[in-house]
């Protein structure tokens, strides 16, 4: 299943990117911006997490709550938009956590941080088929003293496009060097599955979900969820036996 996200934090509506950071790495911190401590030590779930740095940004930008800390005063305005964040599945082939880290962060690296930005990355995985990463973007060009001006570059939608292609071109290195069919981050229109397969897009299955699964409440995008992978997974025997077919009619 291909998905990525891309979501913004904005001081205008009110968000906080420290306590961002702090659920989304499992961690306690301390938002000096708004005088408050963010603890979210007993979620559970986070298998790995690290932030990345660019050659030219400050040493002490490694640690997390300095990081967002110094995010939060760099900006002056009331409605600023604070981070970028990109939220990725991650392919259940890969078994193991050092193989999902060696992905990810090949990913993160080439796309984000060789291009100036600081990305604190975190790899959840609670054993139920749904293992992703969620990765917070700096928006400011950064130096050796610190954030400087905002990089507007970043916002184009053709690097939306680029970081979309990449997430599928590097899972599909790992997918069919195990002999797996390849993913793709474009729709099942553009891709024009239709001749063949009518495949429905895969839904994404947010932590609340996941959650309410586990002690026994279905909830209706879950339902909806099994549904899909039902529909898609008798499209893709459809497929097959055709295929079976076309094959044994060029062998006569």
């Amino acid at each position: 299943m291909y998905h990525l996200d891309i979501r913004y934090f904005s001081r205008r509506r009110g968000q906080s990117v420290v306590a961002a950071a702090s659920y989304r790495s499992g961690q306690r911190l301390y938002d000096r911006y708004y005088g408050e401590t963010h603890d979210f030590t007993a979620k559970g779930g986070i298998v790995h997490n690290t932030i990345l740095l660019p050659l030219n940004a400050p040493p002490e930008y490694s640690d997390r709550e300095t990081l967002w800390n110094a995010v939060e005063y760099a900006e002056k305005r009331r409605d600023a938009r604070l981070a970028r964040e990109v939220e990725c599945a991650i392919p259940t082939e890969l078994t193991t956590l050092e193989e999902q880290i060696r992905l990810v962060e090949r990913y993160v690296n080439t796309n984000f941080v060789e291009k100036g930005m600081i990305a604190d990355v975190a790899i959840e995985d609670k054993d139920n088929g749904n293992p992703h990463f969620h990765c917070l973007l700096t928006t400011r060009n950064v130096s050796e003293s610190g954030f400087g001006s905002k990089n507007r570059d970043w916002d184009k939608r053709e690097y939306l496009e680029q970081w979309r292609r990449e997430w599928a071109n590097i899972q599909n290195h790992e997918l069919e060097r195990r002999g797996l069919e390849p993913v793709s981050h474009e729709s099942y229109a553009v891709q024009d599955f239709g001749r063949t397969i009518e495949r429905k897009p895969n839904i994404h299955l947010g932590h609340q979900v996941q959650k309410l699964e586990q002690i026994g409440i279905e909830t209706d995008r879950m339902i909806e969820y099994r549904e899909i992978i039902e529909h898609n997974r008798r499209e893709c025997e459809r497929q097959q036996e055709r295929q079976r077919r076309r094959s044994r009619g060029r062998g006569r």
